[in-house]
């Protein structure tokens, strides 16, 4: 695949968000909607985005794995809980990084095993993506000109010595 049709791919699973806008009259907490069939989780954006970004730090995958599903269309009914609130969760990350992502003023870096396409964790620091190279057996990969978040711009804590970016590329 070429990089070109990658960045295509990227673009369009982040306009597939499931229709998701921030709902300003959504409590901070979070409530469950009943009267949605589905019953859907509801929350503050900001409140989506900071228990987006947890998981992420935690659990990258499970997050990805909300992210697929949403872009793939597939449905909720039958779900758990934690399934409708982690897709409520890749739902907000998504249109935070259509709508708020900005450029890194300097190359990223990722150290990975298999060619980062996709929504995926990125760098700051070349020593941090060494390191998870070494981990997994891959290389480092370095993106000039990429566009995301940064983590340390959403959570008050950060592993700063990671300098962590979210980036779709």
């Amino acid at each position: 695949m070429t990089r070109r049709a990658s960045r295509r791919r990227s673009s369009r699973k982040l306009r597939r968000n499931a229709g998701y806008a921030p709902d300003p009259t959504a409590p901070e907490a979070g409530e469950w909607d009943r009267t949605q069939d589905p019953i859907l989780w509801r929350q503050s954006h900001l409140g989506l985005l900071h228990a987006a970004f947890d998981q992420w730090l935690g659990e990258p995958t499970t997050m990805q794995l909300a992210i697929r599903d949403l872009a793939e269309g597939v449905s909720l009914r039958g779900t758990n809980a934690n399934d409708k609130w982690r897709r409520a969760q890749a739902a907000a990350l998504l249109w935070e990084l259509e709508h708020h992502s900005r450029v890194c003023p300097h190359p990223l870096y990722r150290g990975a095993r298999t060619e980062p396409r996709g929504i995926e964790s990125w760098s700051e620091l070349r020593s941090v993506a060494n390191r998870f190279a070494k981990q997994s057996g891959g290389r480092v990969y370095e993106l000039r000109d990429g566009r995301g978040l940064r983590v340390r711009d959403y959570l008050d804590r950060d592993f700063a010595d990671e300098r962590e970016w979210i980036v779709a590329t």
